[in-house]
């Protein structure tokens, strides 16, 4: 019907011999164009739909990641702390020890020094009351 349509506005001049085959050879190539088209509008169609598809799955993959690496995060910084604090703990044990250490020191030597009078030969200094702090001091 198509071919008739257009083989009219062609003319009326043509050969009845030459109409038949070119009307077949229309209708043939229109039916072709269409499928064509139908074709490529679907494909066009599920090319958008797939990849709508892949960002979807791709996004939900990199929250996923991103959810693990944050919670990994807080973790590593949580054990941070934590050793930070125990480390801190350690100093400030060990600052206390080293500091009540030298202050036992300083009053056996300050309680040697007043035992001898002045200008009198040295007191001997009782090691085992200072040797005592000091062990516990290098034990600790």
């Amino acid at each position: 019907m198509i071919a008739s349509v257009i083989l009219a506005i062609a003319g009326r001049a043509a050969p009845s011999w030459l109409t038949g085959p070119l009307k077949a050879l229309i209708d043939i190539g229109l039916a072709l164009g269409i499928a064509v088209g139908i074709y490529f509008a679907i494909h066009h169609d599920g090319e958008v739909k797939g990849a709508a598809k892949v960002e979807v799955k791709h996004a939900a993959a990199h929250a996923k990641v991103v959810a693990a690496a944050r919670k990994d995060e807080k973790a590593a910084a949580a054990t941070t702390d934590r050793i930070g604090a125990s480390v801190a703990r350690a100093d400030d044990q060990t600052t206390e020890l080293l500091k009540s250490t030298i202050e036992e020191l300083h009053h056996e030597l300050a309680a040697a020094k007043l035992a001898s009078p002045a200008g009198a030969a040295s007191v001997p200094v009782d090691t085992g009351r200072l040797s005592a702090p000091l062990d516990r001091g290098i034990g600790s």
